[in-house]
């Protein structure tokens, strides 16, 4: 056997491994756990993006590099649903509360839908990568980057991390974890030269504090500013989540599921806060 034959091989059966989920999952831990010493980047390149992903994310990471975005699909339904209900929207400003690494900010921008964005993130290593991401897209312009968590009113909290996923990261009462900034929207806004007038869409992905978020932009919820949450109801209490969807309820007449599955619009009335799980618009 021939040492190019052995390596075309080698090259063979770890491709066909990487290719399955767990493995390529098992593959990034083990990156990881192999430059403890420094800090190791992926940088991954699609046809019309770059994202700079870290090897030791279990979730978003291996999810970008098995199927190429991370939830993109789930951006373009809803630009769809405000394109039909919500034109007004159009060519206004994205916010992206838990932003992460920014990929949601990036897709939002490469859509052509929105002026510019605000993404917010409150964990430092995810916050760095979603500086590099901005970047390295040519999008520092238009994209205001701001490093703290947004919650109901200015505050200091500890942000529990997650080890294997790093879009897990959530505000609690453990004492383990990094102590993190919080702000309310309308100050973010503020600081970054904006007012709740020039939002089309407010995108929430905070891990169990939305009704915090929430509280925090009644006025815009009164103006009807598009919004969408993650509800996850297993995450949360069911007081909580009713409390989420009666806030909800207060100001939006529609709203409809945008992943995963193309939603039709429902009456906010009709939705189950204790049933439905996933990414919902409200306009």
């Amino acid at each position: 056997m021939t040492a190019a034959w052995k390596r075309g091989l080698a090259r063979g059966l770890l491709g066909f491994l990487f290719k399955a989920h767990f493995m390529r999952r098992r593959a990034l831990a083990l990156l990881s756990r192999h430059y403890t010493k420094g800090e190791l980047t992926l940088r991954y390149r699609m046809p019309d993006h770059t994202l700079f992903l870290d090897p030791g994310d279990d979730v978003i990471a291996a999810r970008v590099l098995l199927r190429g975005d991370w939830q993109r699909r789930d951006l373009e339904r809803t630009i769809a649903m405000l394109k039909l209900h919500v034109p007004g929207a159009t060519g206004k400003l994205f916010v992206d509360a838990g932003a992460n690494i920014g990929t949601e900010t990036i897709y939002a921008m490469l859509s052509g839908f929105f002026s510019g964005a605000v993404s917010i993130e409150p964990e430092p290593r995810n916050f760095a990568l979603l500086r590099e991401n901005v970047e390295v897209n040519g999008l520092t312009a238009r994209v205001h980057c701001v490093n703290c968590a947004a919650g109901q009113s200015e505050a200091t909290q500890v942000l529990a991390r997650s080890d294997w996923n790093k879009g897990g990261h959530a505000i609690g009462d453990g004492k383990a974890g990094v102590t993190v900034k919080v702000l309310p929207l309308p100050a973010i806004l503020k600081g970054a030269g904006y007012e709740a007038s020039d939002v089309g869409l407010v995108w929430i992905d905070v891990n169990g504090t939305e009704m915090q978020v929430l509280d925090g932009i009644r006025d815009m919820l009164a103006m009807r500013v598009p919004v969408v949450i993650e509800h996850l109801p297993g995450l949360i209490s069911a007081e909580a989540a009713r409390a989420v969807h009666a806030l909800l309820a207060m100001y939006y007449e529609f709203y409809a599921r945008v992943d995963e599955v193309d939603g039709e619009p429902q009456p906010v009335g009709k939705m189950d806060p204790l049933r439905e799980s996933g990414d919902f618009l409200f306009w």
